[in-house]
């Protein structure tokens, strides 16, 4: 007889950590075929969106069963109640361009946003900055932790002389 213990679920430091909530289940000692029901309760400060399988599923209660091919790997998603802004802009201007995905007016904690810098003729792409962050590469992403305002600096080619 194969047992799963659902203790190991409700203790994993990754679910009460990263995920920003608490599961609850519907008991200790589960064989393949049991029906299992978890209940999610978000953390102080946090609120539940989904399932990782299932963005579209806002209920925090769902049943599961058993079986010996069950996915571990599906999670619930607890977003922060505060909410940050991002500005990020070309330096100089005339630099080249940015785009930022998704572009949205507030940004909830740890969400990713994905970077483009592209340079316009005559220019090369030296980096990202901020006070908080940087990288090298053109394109790249950031987990948003608070307000934020990041620069793309661009750097003028120089001719060869001629």
């Amino acid at each position: 007889m194969i047992v799963a213990d659902f203790r190991s679920i409700e203790t994993e430091e990754f679910w009460l950590e990263e995920r920003r909530c608490t599961i609850e289940g519907n008991g200790t000692e589960l064989h393949y075929g049991d029906e299992i029901e978890v209940t999610v309760t978000p953390d102080n400060g946090f609120h539940f969106v989904g399932w990782s399988d299932d963005m579209a599923n806002t209920n925090p209660v769902r049943r599961f069963v058993m079986t010996e091919h069950f996915d571990w790997d599906i999670y619930p998603v607890c977003e922060s109640d505060e909410t940050y802004t991002l500005e990020v802009y070309a330096d100089p201007e005339e630099g080249g361009t940015v785009t930022v995905s998704p572009q949205k007016e507030e940004y909830h904690m740890d969400e990713r946003v994905d970077l483009v810098a592209t340079p316009a003729e005559g220019w090369r792409f030296a980096g990202w900055h901020s006070r908080y962050w940087s990288d090298s590469s053109r394109e790249t992403s950031v987990d948003i932790y608070r307000d934020m305002t990041i620069e793309a600096r661009f750097v003028e080619i120089e001719g060869d002389g001629e």
